[in-house]
This record gives C-alpha cells, sequence and structure tokens, in this order.
C-alpha cells in the first residue's frame, strides 16, 4: 500500500524566512526566541564566531549610547553589543555576545525544583544584573 504525498507546505509556512539569510556579516543559523525588543536569532560570522542578532521591533532603535552604557557594566550576565546592521526591509538588528546555556525554565524542567542553595545563587546573580542595570539606567530585556 502507497503513502500519500507528503504535504510540506504547512511547514514550510512556518519557516522563518530570516533563517539561512545574511545581514551585515552575520549569517543568521537559527531562532532562539522573541523578547521584549524583538526576536533573537543565533548568527556567525565568516570566522565562525558565535552571536545573538536581535532584530529589533518597529520603534525600538539599536541605541548606541545605550549599548556603550551597557558593555561599559563588564556583568558576566549582561551580553556585550557588538555591533549593529540594517535588514533589507529596513528593521535594525543588534548584533551581540552569545550568552549560551538553559534557561531557568529548561533546568526545572529537568530537576522539578531547586534547592535552596541553588535558588540563593540563582536570585543573587539576579539581583546582581538588576542592581548594575537599574543604577545605571540601562534598560534590560529577558532576564
Amino acid at each position: 500500500m502507497d503513502s500519500p504525498p507528503l504535504d510540506l507546505s504547512r511547514t514550510q509556512a512556518h519557516v522563518d524566512p530570516l533563517l539561512g539569510t545574511t545581514i551585515g556579516a552575520y549569517t543568521i543559523t537559527g531562532r532562539s526566541g522573541e523578547g521584549r525588543f524583538g526576536t533573537r536569532y543565533r548568527a556567525e560570522d565568516a570566522a565562525h564566531a558565535l552571536y545573538t542578532l536581535q532584530v529589533l521591533r518597529p520603534g525600538i532603535l539599536g541605541a548606541a549610547p545605550a549599548a556603550r552604557a551597557a558593555n561599559a557594566l563588564k556583568c558576566e550576565g549582561i551580553a556585550r553589543v557588538h555591533d549593529f546592521a540594517v535588514l533589507p526591509d529596513g528593521r535594525q538588528a543588534r548584533v551581540m555576545e552569545l550568552l549560551d546555556g538553559r534557561s531557568l525554565d529548561d533546568d526545572l524542567h529537568i530537576t522539578g525544583k531547586f534547592t535552596v542553595p541553588e535558588t540563593i545563587d540563582v536570585l543573587s546573580k539576579l539581583l546582581k544584573v538588576l542592581q548594575i542595570t537599574h543604577t545605571w539606567h540601562v534598560a534590560h530585556g529577558r532576564l
């Protein structure tokens, strides 16, 4: 018995059109999430260095002064901004350090719960980032 032909039209309709494209010096290799400021992608340059490329929502500018301020903070929980780019449709993007790892949600799904020392560790790191960003009036997105 023959199988019916595979219908890929629905699958292809859901593929992000930016995947595999090059924006400035960066090739988008995958989508990593949505945030307050825009859509985040994994990207790499010609030397195969990995980055997060964030395509900013309309009305949100790359804000080079804010990026310089964030870079000056030098905190392990704050991604450094390396570059800016403009998409062919005019949207802006910023290229940031790739902070790779599992999310807290992923960890909770794996472990089921955090121990008290793990919770204290996570909260102290989070509060350090919030204290620094709020002290210097730097807008933050996903924590």
